[in-house]
């Protein structure tokens, strides 16, 4: 039986995208068996990270590499959310403790530091910010006003995404219509919406 051959630049085009991390899956699609794996930790050319991820020795530190790190061990299946998300939009400056991410019930859940919500998300409610996905500046104001969040928090977030240009109001005041009263009121008694 012919072994397959390695590509390592569609296993370097992998974990480029993904701040130099990958997962054995990901490197078995570009050729690399378990056993292979292996040997590249032991002779130090890629290190095992946690289990099934790995990431490319020489690669350079990147922003948000924690996150993908963390993206990747939830089968890629995780949304970022809640504090996580208001972090990666740029809309706090809080340093969190933990990181928030949102899973199907059906997600594999581990890891230190980090706090998984069980969620079905629409793909409307997801995007994608430096390359990772989280959940929509609405979806996230909803979260953290459920999860119950200081309001003045919620207040200060809704405010800096809209003067930003990252969601209008019309759209704004749409989604919390759809999502809570009890958030559209929060919003419209600190003027950042108007009434419909």
């Amino acid at each position: 039986m012919k072994e397959k051959r390695t590509d390592y630049q569609k296993l370097y085009t992998i974990a480029e995208n993904q701040a130099g991390y990958f997962t054995n899956k990901q490197a078995l699609t570009a050729g690399y068996s378990r056993d292979l794996l292996s040997h590249l930790v032991t002779a130090g050319k890629f290190l095992r990270v946690q289990r099934g991820i790995y990431r490319l020795r020489t690669f350079p530190d990147m922003p948000y590499s924690d996150y993908f790190q963390i993206w990747l061990s939830t089968s890629m299946n995780g949304v970022f959310s809640h504090q996580s998300a208001l972090a990666l939009y740029g809309l706090t400056d809080r340093i969190p403790t933990e990181y928030h991410v949102t899973v199907p019930r059906t997600s594999r859940r581990d890891g230190e530091g980090i706090r998984y919500h069980t969620s079905k998300l629409m793909p409307e409610e997801i995007t994608v910010r430096h390359g990772l996905p989280v959940t929509d500046i609405s979806r996230t104001l909803y979260d953290l006003h459920r999860g119950g969040e200081s309001p003045e928090w919620i207040i200060q977030a809704a405010q800096q995404a809209l003067e930003r240009g990252m969601i209008s109001e019309d759209r704004l005041r749409r989604r919390l219509e759809f999502y809570s009263k009890a958030l559209m009121k929060l919003l419209l008694k600190a003027s950042l919406i108007k009434a419909p």
